[in-house]
């Protein structure tokens, strides 16, 4: 009996020891899954309102673009320049565009059709030496870089719409509501969401001043790889004061930009 006291007494703190850590390493391993499974799951929060973001912006810009290529063949006795000016004129009624201006085939500004003014005919202007008027007249479809003034964002469009002598069609497109809402986007306590192009320069952000500042934020691990095609390791990236964060993307195709959603 002695014996099988002085065992017990010798052994007890070994096996509490290993019961012990047994079950803190159990307790630390279901921790750590814990803790994948809800990183995991808000990652793919994020992605998903990034992507969804992303979606609104590309149909937004494909639905408005659409409506200034629409284009209808001359009716008789009416020239192809004649009857895009017509079209052109129409333009006035889609609330993203802010003004509308229709070259003729030689690149000088036939008519200028603003939101909240009038029409301005055959001014003379001439955009022949612009990248968006040989763009146009190349057959691609041209698309600016983004602009701000007084704080609303712009981007300027030109295509050619209808036979070459219809000319070419230049469109201000106001930018602020899609943008605006990119910035209202949270996750969390203090995730947010921010858009920046393909140079990796910041068109949306909450702190609008950064923006303004055309701050480039490139150099970001999580920025840069998806400017290179990468998605981010591990869901994991840092913010511009280099805290680490959560964060995910979507991209907008025919732009080429990219909305991200992060939370420290």
């Amino acid at each position: 009996m002695h014996i099988r006291v002085k065992l017990f007494q010798k052994y007890a703190p070994i096996f509490c020891t290993l019961i012990g850590g047994t079950l803190l390493l159990s307790g630390l391993l279901e921790i750590g899954y814990s803790y994948q499974e809800h990183k995991l799951a808000l990652i793919d929060l994020q992605r998903e309102k990034a992507e969804a973001a992303a979606a609104r912006i590309g149909q937004y810009l494909f639905d408005v673009e659409m409506r200034i290529a629409s284009a209808s063949a001359p009716r008789p006795g009416v020239s192809a320049m004649e009857q895009r000016a017509l079209e052109v004129g129409l333009l006035r009624q889609v609330s993203a565009i802010k003004e509308s201006i229709l070259l003729d085939p030689k690149g000088r500004e036939h008519l200028r059709v603003q939101r909240f003014g009038g029409e301005r005919w055959r001014d003379g202007r001439d955009y022949s030496g612009t990248p968006m008027f040989r763009e146009a007249r190349a057959g691609r479809f041209y698309r600016g870089p983004i602009e701000f003034e007084d704080g609303i964002p712009y981007m300027t469009v030109a295509l050619a719409a209808g036979p070459p002598e219809a000319g070419i069609t230049l469109s201000v497109i106001d930018l602020e509501f899609l943008l605006d809402g990119i910035s209202r986007i949270r996750v969390g306590e203090t995730g947010h969401a921010y858009a920046v192009d393909a140079k990796g320069q910041l068109i949306a952000h909450p702190d609008i001043g950064k923006v303004l500042n055309r701050q480039n934020i490139a150099d970001l691990p999580q920025v840069g790889a998806a400017i290179s095609g990468k998605a981010p390791q591990n869901g994991f990236g840092l913010n511009d004061k280099g805290e680490e964060v959560l964060a995910a993307y979507g991209k907008i195709p025919i732009l080429n930009w990219f909305v991200f959603v992060e939370e420290p």
